[in-house]
């Protein structure tokens, strides 16, 4: 039976699903926390959970299958199978197959994908996030996007409901490109991001709220990562941190760079009598590399 036929049945969703032959023209694959353990000011994962969402194609429609861990390992992108003992469910009013304990999979023949069907199942599982500027983001809006810019203060870890009850972690960071207030839910807590180092953060969502005002949201698609950049700065001040042998900027907008004490006094011995104008520094994945 097609893809089609099954989906545009109005089944219940315990019932029973003839075995479908389908393509995988799309995987995303995240590590989810349905269990948080708070202790002193900082959240840890009880229970993690890999599954991966899937899009898959008969050629003629796409839909999108969850896999949990088990039928997960078993797919890969661009492989043909037959599933059989599937489920449905449904997420608003889109309905998703589910694997279920006995669901099965089987290697079969290649099938044949249209282009626009493969495009529309990439954009199914993971949508896109075109890069935005912070002071291009204007009111609130659905449509999701990717910011960069420098990590200038992180807030301790609060602990708000869930949607079933549970308290799951949110922490909020100011990131510098124009000052913008992120809010970092669930999974991107675990994102190791340090003051003065520049991140991107990915799927972001602007909300406004009467507890948050005016911030940016990480969904359940955002990726937050240290990236590689060279970043310009007017330098205003600087300042020795000697316990950690390394140097504070401050720029023109009183945000702090740190880099280390070494590389500072190798390129500028004087800078104390004959403080720089500017510098460029240059991050790979967050980490100073040098300083032009």
């Amino acid at each position: 039976m097609s893809l089609r036929k099954i989906f545009s049945e109005d089944a219940p969703t315990h019932q029973s699903f003839p075995p479908v032959k389908v393509k995988v023209v799309a995987l995303h694959t995240r590590t989810t926390v349905s269990n948080w353990v708070f202790d002193k000011g900082e959240a840890h994962p009880l229970v993690k959970h890999t599954n991966c969402t899937a899009a898959i194609s008969d050629g003629v429609a796409v839909v999108k299958f969850t896999a949990f861990q088990g039928i997960a390992a078993k797919l890969s992108e661009g492989g043909s199978y037959i599933i059989r003992n599937y489920g449905m469910s449904k997420y608003g009013s889109t309905r998703t197959m589910l694997s279920r304990r006995d669901t099965a999979v089987y290697h079969t023949s290649q099938i044949e994908v249209p282009a626009h069907l493969v495009e529309e199942g990439k954009h199914m599982v993971c949508p896109p996030s075109p890069f935005k500027h912070i002071n291009d983001i204007e009111g609130e809006t659905d449509t999701l996007f990717t910011v960069e810019g420098c990590v200038t203060e992180i807030n301790k870890v609060k602990q708000v409901p869930g949607q079933r009850g549970q308290p799951v972690p949110i922490i909020e960071i100011k990131i510098k490109e124009k000052e913008a207030d992120v809010c970092l839910w669930r999974e991107a807590t675990l994102a190791e991001l340090s003051l003065g180092k520049p991140c991107r953060i990915t799927h972001l969502r602007v909300k406004t709220s009467g507890q948050y005002g005016f911030t940016l949201h990480t969904t359940s698609f955002s990726n937050v990562e240290m990236v590689t950049k060279h970043v310009h700065i007017a330098v205003a001040g600087f300042s020795f941190h000697e316990e950690d042998e390394c140097v504070n900027i401050l720029d023109d907008s009183y945000a702090e760079w740190t880099v280390p004490r070494w590389m500072w006094d190798e390129k500028f011995p004087d800078a104390v009598t004959k403080m720089p104008a500017s510098v460029i520094i240059a991050f790979e994945e967050g980490d100073v590399v040098d300083i032009l």
